[in-house]
């Protein structure tokens, strides 16, 4: 659910003021994931909204990673972007953020992320790539791989909506996990296949 408190204190120990949309993604480092398409889109961002910031959470993503942090600086992201690194309190660091993002460009099965940040209760931007789509469905803004700026333009969308109705839709991503991908709407999948055999 999404958690007030818990969102305020991950901001402020981030050092987001209110009002400053955070978007993050998290994921580890590497070329299929889209963090350089995501820069790019977050540069974007960046123009319209120069407070924007991006948390990048995930193994490798920290600042003695020479290719990424020289991306970072071509576009311009010096001041926006916040490297987490690999984090054990994903769901903490979820309650900080206006807008959770999956930007791979291929090879992608089941997005475990997208889940994760739909429980949460957070609206979500993804890349229209393995079971993406499926996920998060009419809770979703879904572009297409690597358009950086079809990325940016659905972040903006959910970054322009008020914060009552990034709750809404929040709260429809979770409801939308809790009936598909709960243990127990598996189970009863299950049981239901199983009894369909023995019919």
């Amino acid at each position: 659910m999404p958690d007030s408190v818990q969102r305020k204190l991950v901001r402020t120990q981030l050092g987001i003021p209110d009002g400053v949309p955070l978007v993050g993604q998290v994921v580890r480092f590497h070329p299929m994931k889209g963090h350089h398409r995501l820069l790019e889109a977050a540069a974007t961002l960046a123009r319209r909204h120069p407070g924007l910031r991006l948390l990048l959470v995930g193994r490798d993503l920290s600042p003695d990673r020479p290719e990424l942090v020289a991306a970072i600086w071509k576009n311009g992201l010096e001041g926006n972007v916040i490297l987490a690194g690999e984090r054990s309190d994903i769901p903490r660091l979820m309650a900080g953020l206006d807008v959770a993002v999956s930007a791979s460009e291929w090879c992608e099965g089941f997005p475990n992320v997208l889940g994760e940040a739909m429980a949460s209760g957070l609206p979500c931007v993804a890349t229209d790539v393995g079971d993406s789509a499926e996920v998060i469905e009419d809770c979703r803004r879904l572009v297409p791989a690597g358009d950086a700026a079809a990325l940016a333009n659905s972040i903006d969308e959910l970054r322009a909506m008020s914060e009552e109705q990034r709750y809404e839709l929040g709260l429809r991503a979770r409801a939308r996990i809790r009936r598909l991908y709960s243990l127990e709407s598996l189970a009863d999948r299950y049981v239901a296949l199983y009894r369909m055999g023995r019919a």
